[in-house]
């Protein structure tokens, strides 16, 4: 079945502008994204810090302005263990966290794991609680892997 009719142009335009995050966070060694990365800073290993160029025009400002506007909507995952990472492995735990868009190797400080909590756990949640604990104990992978933005696309 052909549907024709009008784009949303709008729409259409963050689609491309969105492509382009994309490409700059999962293309490291090119040569486009140094140029960008050296011009604007990185801020982390997937993103540029925000562009305050008062003067003139740049599409970059266009672009990484739209990461504002989106990365409220992405979740960033942290595959930090095999089955899973924490939001899916312990949800309870996840909401009760402070920091829920930190990665676990942020969380590591020499001193030991450095999680803040909302609140108390309630008696309930101690067990679960005890349980992620352990697990992270013997967690041994901080230096695996570098961070990476996962997108899960929504059906």
């Amino acid at each position: 079945m052909v549907v024709s009719g009008i784009k949303n142009i709008e729409l259409h335009g963050k689609a491309l502008l969105m492509k382009w995050l994309w490409k700059y966070s999962n293309e490291n060694q090119t040569l486009w994204r140094r140029v960008i990365g050296t011009k604007y800073e990185n801020e982390d290993s997937w993103m540029t810090k925000i562009v305050t160029t008062p003067y003139g025009t740049s599409l970059w400002r266009s672009i990484r302005a739209l990461w504002a506007e989106v990365k409220p909507k992405f979740k960033m995952k942290d595959e930090w263990h095999e089955k899973g990472n924490l939001e899916t492995l312990f949800p309870d735990i996840y909401n009760l966290t402070m920091f829920q868009q930190r990665t676990i190797a942020k969380l590591w400080t020499p001193q030991g794991w450095n999680f803040i909590f909302r609140r108390e756990p309630n008696d309930w949640e101690v067990m679960t609680l005890a349980e992620f604990l352990n697990m992270v104990g013997h967690f041994t992978g901080l230096q695996a892997y570098e961070d990476m933005l996962l997108v899960e696309r929504q059906q």
